[in-house]
């Protein structure tokens, strides 16, 4: 039901958002935020952003307990640079100026449920080279 329906997005979200090295340290990023790998919550959204080159990602989360109480974080993770740095993580609680149920169900309209399948759609991330351009000449 519900359950699968919302582990399902979480997959398919962090897929579309987990590429290179993002896909490799979501584990990592989850073990320094203390949060573990699997969903804990009946109702729960995770949403992973890489930064692409640098150290940086990012993750919102969204989740209801089973107070029925809604939850809502924004974490900014920035990865160890090696003899430069140390991890840094900024937590930041997230209001909603509506109810949460309301953000919820904004988010399930936005057909979150509809999105392809990752294997569906790879071809169109790959590069295709570059485009040649040519003249087209009219016979006058």
């Amino acid at each position: 039901p519900l359950c699968i329906i919302m582990k399902k997005i979480q997959l398919l979200i962090i897929s579309l958002f987990s590429f290179g090295a993002i896909a490799q340290n979501i584990s990592k990023i989850n073990s320094d935020l203390n949060i573990s790998d699997s969903l804990n919550h009946e109702i729960e959204i995770r949403i992973y952003q890489s930064g692409g080159i640098t150290n940086y990602n990012s993750l919102f989360r969204m989740f209801k307990d089973n107070s029925e109480k809604w939850t809502a974080k924004f974490y900014e993770h920035y990865s160890k640079v090696d003899k430069q740095s140390k991890i840094r993580i900024l937590e930041k609680s997230v209001k909603s100026e509506h109810d949460m149920d309301f953000a919820y169900q904004n988010l399930l309209r936005s057909h979150i449920l509809e999105l392809s399948n990752l294997d569906d759609i790879k071809w169109k991330l790959e590069s295709r080279g570059p485009v040649i351009p040519f003249e087209n000449k009219v016979n006058g």
